[in-house]
């Protein structure tokens, strides 16, 4: 029987392998094999730990076949997922107790929260800009790994315009530009992720469909800066990010600025509740620091109804690596 293609997912199940897989990418071990290259032997342990989590060979320095196809695909998810993981691990073992406790002294001691420094993301010379790619690189890599989920629960017109609010680099544009090609898309976001966003070759094929619209999200005209009224304006994982009050402000804004007959949609994770979990591998750790900040999908909805009476909102769950909702708002039919 031949074994199925490894996947990231596979590779940060354990506490020790992520150390192990961490280690040997930045050390640059795991590049020079895969090149076909001979390294220096690594340290026993560093190798005992590989080999137990099929990356090196067991009876070589070498890549195993599997892994080595799943660095050839997939190398710069993998490094960013891995690189965040070990980081919120660390946060987790040190500061549990204000991780349960008083979120706003966690967010304090921990490095996942000076990791992602928008701050940095509103200039864009060369160390603001290398700050600002590992989170870019972690949040694509997360969406990749999320998007084929979620793509069959967002409703999209043949045509038109998409406006994301908060869409990163394009990593969930790209699925989306690939599954609909009538659509036209734009992503708000701040101006370093936008500059990188035109950066990313990933991207160049799009051409004038995906275009970046740096700026404050809280100031700018979404319809002039669009150049038009959105047909959909989406929020893809970026609510939880603000306060409450000021995810309710954003939304007001997108039931302002959304076309007469288009829609309002969000894909968020759900409150980190028993209810919304169904497996806790080591990897959940990566969600359990941003747990305070997870909410229950009537919150959104709630604020929706607030910010534009009139129109119908739906709640639909979705099951990935824990709970998730799309809440949809569109006119109500006559």
């Amino acid at each position: 029987m031949i074994a199925p293609p490894m996947t990231v997912e596979n590779c940060l199940s354990s506490f020790l392998g992520v150390i192990a897989l961490d280690v040997a990418i930045g050390s640059g071990l795991i590049a020079v094999l895969a090149s076909g290259g001979r390294a220096k032997p690594p340290p026993a342990p560093l190798v005992a730990i590989l080999r137990e989590i099929r990356v090196m060979r067991s009876d070589d320095f070498a890549l195993t076949d599997r892994f080595a196809l799943l660095w050839q695909t997939h190398a710069k998810q993998l490094q960013a997922r891995v690189g965040f993981l070990r980081l919120a691990a660390a946060d987790v073992a040190r500061h549990a107790e204000d991780l349960f406790e008083d979120a706003d002294t966690f967010m304090e001691k921990s490095s996942t929260f000076r990791y992602f420094d928008y701050d940095s993301a509103m200039q864009d010379d060369p160390a603001a800009r290398a700050h600002t790619q590992r989170w870019v690189n972690y949040v694509a890599a997360l969406t990749d790994a999320e998007a084929p989920g979620l793509l069959d629960q967002v409703s999209l017109p043949d045509t038109g315009l998409v406006l994301e609010v908060g869409g990163n680099a394009g990593a969930f544009a790209r699925h989306l530009l690939g599954r609909h090609p009538g659509i036209s898309y734009a992503i708000l976001d701040l101006p370093g992720v936008c500059a990188l966003g035109r950066a990313d070759p990933e991207n160049a094929h799009f051409g004038d469909r995906l275009r970046f619209l740096p700026g404050d999200m809280r100031r700018m005209n979404w319809r002039i800066e669009a150049g038009g009224a959105p047909d959909v304006i989406l929020f893809k994982s970026v609510l939880h990010d603000w306060p409450a009050e000021q995810a309710a402000e954003l939304l007001a804004r997108a039931a302002r600025y959304v076309g007469r007959s288009g829609r309002i949609v969000i894909l968020e994770r759900g409150a980190y509740t028993s209810a919304n979990l169904h497996e806790l591998p080591f990897s959940s750790t990566a969600n359990l620091v941003f747990s305070p900040f997870y909410r229950d999908p009537d919150t959104y909805a709630e604020a929706l109804r607030a910010a534009w009476p009139s129109a119908q909102v739906t709640v639909h769950p979705v099951l990935l690596d824990m709970g998730w909702f799309v809440t949809t708002a569109t006119e109500r039919a006559a």
